[in-house]
């Protein structure tokens, strides 16, 4: 079973994963994120700042949206400005800062610190790989990846600060610089602040985690670039507690609220068999090698621990790509495992010392393989599935009768590329699916009235939302409402408003 760790094996394989990602970059699907933020950054750099016409009807983001992703929104506004609007001007930002990370992780692991030899940086760029959420995010506008980087970059820099350099300080300072930028990119990048603050103190860095902190507070106040008298923290209060999007507790006070999550993050792990495969690997793998990582890396666990622990209290979703923010970490701690443990140094905790050395090697070893098959399975998936921004275009000419210009449509989120500009406004189908939440009549014909409040001329369903909306009985040229039904098929059910 060892050959499978062979130097040639694991460049075969290094080799087909990365012929697999570069082939998926091509004509990449969208993600409903790369349409829902990047309108965001579509609007910064039309408007100055940011609304949401996508979103119209909640909160008021039709007239200004002030709860976004900031650093995102700036560079992706930026990226607009050179590019255009496109999705693969927005999804670069995601894979330059994925490229920036893979040089950051071989500084660290190979040059830096040399914890890894190259085979095992093969192994762990394998990890990296086979990760279904690298895969995916790592070309999506969306800041986990960002936050991944970033945060890299200042635990790196805080590790300097536990040198002995006489430059430690301003270590502290850059490492509170980069993690500041986290925050700004999201709001739970405020775990890297957190989880850097105090492993400062864990360590008795008192003054360093002063200046840490200092720092973090000057570059996370990026967040606050497009508060005003008009729009201030009260309207961001009201933004991030109405929204139907974001998860609450209202049984329990808020005080509770991050001891609830904390007690449900284990949703995050086991959620489904895509993510409990690698959960119960890394799990396993990270246990089985705790006293060997801990004798030798013990910041590196230290620094990890606090991250999920603090994530699992503040994020308000348990979805499973804000794991990539301690990823990396995750993956050399299995890394350096899987080192020790074909090098039979490893010393195994007191309680698997019964099962016996070869028994835990081979299990190790089949988790392995079982998860590395799965990703590739599911990046397969992802790979395959093809996308042009034609596809959206030719909907318009086919269906559209008239001049777009002055129309409001309803269209899955995604269709914004690249009919944002052709239209007066596109409102998403997900958002009468969050009106909902307040308002169950939202349904069949009580979505037709809803629609028609907006003054919607065109509405565009996808078969999930044609369900949830309650239009699934409908065929080729039923009249609802003042709406008559264009097409029927398995992609879409188009409907347009009678005599328009």
């Amino acid at each position: 079973m060892d050959s499978v760790f062979k130097p040639k094996y694991l460049k075969i394989l290094l080799a087909g994963l990365l012929l697999l990602y570069l082939y998926s970059l091509w004509g990449r699907v969208p993600d409903i994120d790369d349409a829902w933020l990047g309108e965001s950054a579509f609007w910064q750099a039309k408007l100055g700042f940011v609304k949401s016409e996508l979103m119209r009807g909640i909160t008021s983001q039709e007239n200004y949206l002030i709860v976004h992703h900031k650093l995102l929104t700036l560079q992706g506004a930026f990226f607009v400005k050179l590019f255009g609007f496109s999705l693969y001007s927005l999804k670069s930002i995601g894979l330059i800062y994925f490229i920036l990370f893979l040089c950051e992780f071989y500084y660290y692991t190979v040059i830096r610190k040399k914890i890894f030899g190259s085979n095992v940086f093969i192994f762990s760029l394998i990890l990296i790989l086979s990760f279904p959420w690298v895969f995916q995010f790592s070309f999506t506008f969306r800041p986990e990846i960002m936050i991944m980087s970033l945060g890299f970059i200042s635990y790196i820099l805080l590790e300097e600060t536990f040198s002995g350099s006489k430059k430690q300080l301003l270590y502290a300072l850059l490492s509170g610089i980069f993690s500041g930028l986290c925050a700004a990119a999201h709001l739970n990048g405020l775990v890297v602040i957190g989880a850097g603050f105090i492993l400062l103190l864990w360590n008795k860095k008192y003054i360093a985690s002063l200046i840490f902190g200092m720092a973090a507070i000057i570059t996370c106040s990026i967040y606050f670039y497009d508060f005003n008298e008009a729009y201030g923290f009260s309207y961001w209060l009201y933004q991030i507690t109405q929204s139907p999007s974001l998860d609450s507790i209202p049984e329990y006070p808020l005080v509770f609220k991050p001891f609830i999550n904390l007690l449900n993050e284990h949703q995050r792990f086991f959620h489904n068999p895509k993510i409990i495969i690698f959960s119960v690997f890394a799990f396993i793998t990270i246990i089985t090698g705790i006293k060997h990582i801990f004798k030798d890396h013990q910041n590196l666990l230290k620094y990890t621990s606090l991250l999920i622990l603090l994530l699992g209290m503040l994020a308000m979703h348990k979805t499973r790509k804000y794991m990539l923010i301690y990823y990396p970490y995750l993956v050399i701690m299995i890394s350096i495992t899987f080192s020790a443990l074909l090098e039979k140094k490893l010393e195994l905790p007191g309680f698997l010392n019964k099962i016996g050395f070869n028994n835990i090697k081979r299990t190790l070893i089949i988790l392995l393989i079982v998860f590395v098959i799965s990703g590739f399975y599911y990046n397969l998936q992802t790979s395959t599935m093809k996308f042009t921004s034609g596809q959206n275009r030719s909907i318009t000419e086919e269906y559209f009768r008239g001049s777009p210009k002055d129309a409001n449509i309803i269209a899955p989120l995604t269709f914004i590329f690249n009919e944002i500009e052709y239209y007066n406004r596109i409102q998403g189908e997900v958002c009468y699916t969050e009106l909902q939440k307040s308002d169950p009549d939202i349904y069949g014909k009580g979505f037709i009235k809803k629609a028609m409040e907006f003054d919607i001329d065109f509405i565009i369903l996808t078969p999930l939302y044609r369900e949830k909306l309650g239009l699934h009985d409908l065929s080729k040229g039923t009249e609802i409402g003042p709406f008559i039904v264009d097409e029927d098929n398995e992609q879409y059910l188009i409907l347009s408003r009678i005599g328009n």
